[in-house]
């Protein structure tokens, strides 16, 4: 995170592991909002498994937070610049909530 880990964030994770478009010159000055960047990442073998790993840890806290009556839940993912690979990987996990109809806010705090 170039400008800091996000104080609401209860979560963060880092996606540098993932293959990088920024060096790839058609996709560099795009963002993870754009679909051949995120077919980029995704093809990356690591991006699949790691996004299950990411929706099996809320899966198993919203439940517990409902409990509790704590409101919310931030997730934070990073990287390098925060234009590529953290964008994909928030996308995804908005598109993976509105599927099961979480209410969530999706935000990109470098774009």
């Amino acid at each position: 995170f170039r400008k800091g880990i996000p104080e609401t964030a209860d979560y963060v994770f880092d996606t540098r592991f993932l293959a990088n478009p920024h060096w790839k010159d058609k996709l560099r000055k795009l963002s993870g909002t754009n679909k051949g960047v995120q077919q980029f990442i995704r093809a990356d073998e690591g991006f699949e498994p790691f996004m299950q790993n990411v929706t099996q840890i809320i899966q198993l806290i919203l439940p517990a937070l409902q409990k509790t009556g704590k409101p919310q839940l931030g997730i934070a993912f990073g990287c390098t610049g925060g234009r590529h690979r953290s964008v994909t990987s928030a996308e995804y996990l908005a598109s993976w909530a509105k599927d099961r109809k979480i209410k969530h806010v999706l935000e990109h705090l470098e774009l």
